[in-house]
């Protein structure tokens, strides 16, 4: 049970990140489509909506037969290894436009880079939430006897909050590290 256990913690910290570090991208990046400037929160209703539609796709592949819970973990993971890739990389770019414009010396000017480069990683993240916030608790579920089902929800449910509170820690560390002698994190 150790290694799902931190399976489920590392997706904890994978979707905290998303949830905080993926929006504060955005606030920085150009949000105009034409002359229309796009709202953020157009962002989390694709990571809702994606949320919403991989449970539903979870729950009519077989999320609830006896193999269900762990292949939808399974493919939580393979959802967060690519939502992390697909992030390194647009960061990347992101990094290479604040370059070649200068932006270095300049945090709260916007980055001429649509913020529609972070919606792939959205919906990976979303696809994420959606197939573990179920197949978590359906696989502690099928693990123990059924007086202690609810129990185990909850424990999957902590688990998850625990890679939450990592991901908080982890930006703090970061911030700590990278802003030693005085430099700005």
């Amino acid at each position: 049970m150790i290694p799902i256990c931190t399976t489920f913690i590392l997706m904890g910290v994978v979707s905290s990140i998303g949830n905080t570090y993926f929006i504060e991208q955005a606030t920085h990046m150009n949000r105009k489509v034409g002359r229309i400037k796009v709202p953020l929160p157009i962002l989390l209703w694709f990571y809702d909506h994606a949320k919403q539609q991989f449970a539903k796709i979870y729950f009519q592949i077989g999320g609830l037969t006896r193999y269900g819970p762990p292949i939808g973990i399974g493919v939580s993971m393979i959802f967060a290894i690519l939502c992390c890739i697909t992030a390194a990389k647009v960061e990347t770019r992101r990094l290479g436009a604040v370059k070649r414009h200068g932006l270095i010396d300049k945090p709260e000017e916007t980055i001429p880079m649509s913020i529609f480069w972070l919606l792939p990683q959205f919906l990976l993240l979303g696809g994420l939430d959606g197939i573990a916030d179920n197949s978590i608790g359906w696989f502690f579920i099928n693990q123990v006897p059924p007086s202690m089902a609810w129990y185990m929800v909850l424990f999957g449910i902590a688990l998850f909050g625990v890679g939450i509170m990592g991901s908080v820690l982890s930006v703090y560390l970061v911030g700590e590290i990278s802003g030693r002698g005085g430099k700005s994190s």
